[in-house]
């Protein structure tokens, strides 16, 4: 019972921002419907499903770009 609410207010919060990125940062962040159907079966299931794929891509694209330079010859952008 200790973890059950507070795994049922992640899955309400991942839920939430799923839906509202797609608005917040353009069409280009919006989550499928499949995608949002397989968050609210979480809401059945709690800490089943708390990230997917879509999350690494979307911080990965929101993320601030660094250039590390690991000589002169070869630049990272991170």
């Amino acid at each position: 019972m200790r973890y059950l609410i507070p795994g049922y207010l992640n899955v309400a919060w991942e839920l939430i921002r799923s839906v509202a990125t797609g608005y917040t940062h353009g069409p280009e962040y919006r989550e499928g419907w499949f995608s949002i159907f397989v968050r609210m079966t979480g809401l059945l299931f709690p800490g089943t499903l708390s990230h997917s794929l879509t999350d690494y891509i979307n911080s990965v694209k929101l993320g601030k770009g660094h250039i590390v330079r690991m000589s002169k010859i070869h630049e990272v952008v991170i």
